[in-house]
């Protein structure tokens, strides 16, 4: 499957049960679930924008995010969010993310998957 392919599948998965509530079997999302909900929102510059806390948040706790997901869930959720951030985010968050990049890069240089993959 193209990379491109694989990466829409994994957000409509993500998306299933985009509010956050309960599916319709009365099933709970997972933790991990919620979080790449979570980045979808926030990587999607038309969705309902989240409170300047949550998206500080998100900045600060960066480097914890990227510990439970993988390879391509990294490239897939966590690249758009950074686009967002650096086009229309406020100045400081800006930086403050800059400041967290590194931690982006040894996600994917340590990661045993590749793009290829």
């Amino acid at each position: 499957m193209p990379a491109k392919e694989e990466e829409a599948d994994m957000m409509e998965e993500s998306l299933s049960d985009s509010d956050g509530s309960a599916d319709m079997d009365g099933d709970q999302l997972t933790p991990k679930q919620a979080l790449l909900n979570g980045l979808v929102r926030l990587g999607n510059p038309r969705s309902k924008k989240y409170s300047i806390a949550e998206r500080e948040h998100f900045v600060c706790d960066l480097e914890n995010i990227l510990k439970v997901l993988t390879f391509k869930e990294t490239v897939a959720f966590i690249f758009p969010v950074l686009d967002v951030y650096a086009a229309e985010e406020q100045d400081y968050l800006k930086i403050e993310l800059f400041k967290q990049l590194p931690c982006v890069f040894k996600k994917l240089m340590k990661s045993p998957a590749r793009p290829s993959d």
